[in-house]
């Protein structure tokens, strides 16, 4: 592993990564922590398109390891590893995942976020 990719969840940026970024820098990694501008997953699958993936370690966090989940579904190489910090497979509550939030829960969040972010 040359490389060490962490994306953050909902509600945070890359700079929540900064202990971890300073600290594995320091030992020779290319540690990346970005900030993603928008939650759609095509733009994490351009992003990591341009990565050594074979030689890349991604950590996901929350949404972000959601995202990551998603965009690696897709055509993209093997990463080198793949850490996935309180990850779920589903924001929200499906008949095949109960295990998520309900969806009314996430509508009034989604209404409160628009109005207050």
């Amino acid at each position: 592993m040359k490389n060490l990719v962490f994306l953050h969840g909902w509600g945070a940026g890359g700079r929540i990564w900064r202990g971890q970024v300073e600290a594995l820098a320091s030992q020779g990694l290319k540690v990346l922590a970005p900030d993603l501008p928008t939650w759609e997953v095509s733009w994490l699958t351009a992003y990591l398109q341009n990565l050594p993936l074979a030689e890349t370690v991604l950590v996901g966090w929350s949404l972000g390891g959601m995202l990551l989940l998603e965009a690696l579904s897709r055509e993209l190489p093997v990463p080198a590893g793949l850490i996935l910090v309180a990850a779920s497979a589903s924001f929200v509550q499906r008949p095949d995942y109960p295990v998520g939030q309900p969806p009314a829960a996430v509508r009034a969040l989604r209404r409160a976020v628009r109005a207050d972010c």
